[in-house]
């Protein structure tokens, strides 16, 4: 099996395998550029997707788990949280009164800016990847609450890019891409709803 270079889009689609990256698709399992070299096609960068329920998935390394330790500072609902991973940059949650102080972020504040990290994480190395210029970015993210019971329904975001040479074509291939390499986006999918644009600004 060819699993070096590009196929054909027609090739894969039908079997609805694969994402198409600027008219080609790949079959490898990492995200990474390559170049199309067949001298009868333009020369394209393309970025091939991991697909994870790949059957050609090459075995990975484990990678270290996330560790987190939290404590009350008060006697209502007030937590100190931190990571092993950096033990010097404490996360304050609480909750609003009665039950908490207000003092600190609530749970579902914290998914909506996990989420708004993670996705932005994802889009910039893409457009780092792909070589163009980001002078500026911005995410504004709205996160819906179900009231009974209280749980995060839906997100909205508006993403801007300031880059003199990324097109509006590329930013949309680059936002359908993060949606499957986001951790946060991949974690909620099918629980919470997410409707997004990216543009430039």
């Amino acid at each position: 099996k060819n699993t070096t270079n590009p196929l054909p889009c027609h090739s894969l689609v039908a079997h609805g395998q694969w994402r198409r990256y600027n008219g080609n698709m790949h079959r490898d399992g990492e995200v990474r550029d390559h170049h199309n070299s067949d001298p009868g096609r333009l020369n394209l960068t393309i970025l091939s997707l991991f697909r994870s329920d790949c059957p050609e998935r090459r075995p990975s390394m484990p990678l270290p788990p996330a560790k987190i330790q939290l404590n009350l500072i008060d006697d209502k609902v007030k937590f100190r949280a931190v990571s092993e991973g950096n033990p010097d940059t404490p996360v304050i949650f609480d909750y609003m009164p009665p039950l908490g102080s207000g003092e600190g972020f609530a749970g579902i504040e914290m998914l909506s800016m996990t989420f708004a990290a993670c996705v932005s994480t994802a889009i910039l190395g893409l457009l780092k990847r792909k070589g163009r210029t980001v002078t500026g970015y911005e995410m504004r993210v709205t996160g819906h609450k179900h009231e009974t019971p209280l749980f995060l329904e839906a997100i909205e975001f508006t993403a801007l890019v300031e880059s003199h040479d990324a097109t509006a074509e590329e930013l949309q291939e680059i936002l359908a891409l993060a949606e499957k390499i986001s951790p946060a986006w991949m974690a909620i999918q099918g629980n919470v709803r997410v409707d997004g644009v990216l543009q430039l600004k």
